[in-house]
């Protein structure tokens, strides 16, 4: 008789097992597809060229507040409105002092993408007398929309400085 009530509750136990089984397997689909829906909708472009870039680009990464990004032919830029700290590890939006603006001037080129192997990152390169390491730009597509990004903090966490030509 044991094994007789034994049996059905691992049965029980089995099913049960299987039913969470594929309710996370589904879960994790359908989280697998929103997010693959959500990445097609911004692409990697062909090769940029340094005339599909050049010129004035806006950020306004947080309300009333907007950073100048220019980027010269003969490779100066010059990027005005930045709050102090930017750059640092660990920084989100929310932790920037948008009291303490700096600008950053030097040197910009196009370089290639580490993943895609093509050439879409613009690297910025501040003059040697400020205190900051070259750092990237990503140029995406959004349509027939190109602009630029900068991210904050952790890569996954979307937080970034959005650019738009103007």
């Amino acid at each position: 008789m044991k094994i007789g009530n034994f049996l059905p509750a691992r049965v029980e136990l089995q099913e049960s097992q299987v039913g969470r089984r594929q309710v996370l397997i589904s879960l994790g689909g359908a989280v697998l597809v929103a997010t693959v829906s959500a990445c097609a909708l911004l692409e990697l472009p062909d090769e940029v060229e340094p005339s599909d870039i050049i010129g004035e680009w806006t950020s306004k990464p947080k309300n009333g507040h907007t950073t100048l990004l220019k980027l010269c032919a003969d490779g100066i830029f010059e990027w005005s409105g930045v709050t102090e700290g930017t750059f640092g590890d660990g920084t989100s939006s929310e932790k920037l002092d948008w009291e303490r603006l700096v600008t950053y001037s030097g040197q910009w080129s196009i370089k290639k993408d580490l993943v895609s192997k093509k050439f879409t990152n613009v690297r910025l390169r501040p003059e040697t007398s400020q205190d900051l390491a070259i750092f990237p730009l990503s140029v995406w597509k959004r349509g027939s929309d190109q602009f630029l990004t900068y991210t904050l903090g952790d890569p996954d966490g979307g937080d970034r400085f959005e650019f738009h030509n103007r």
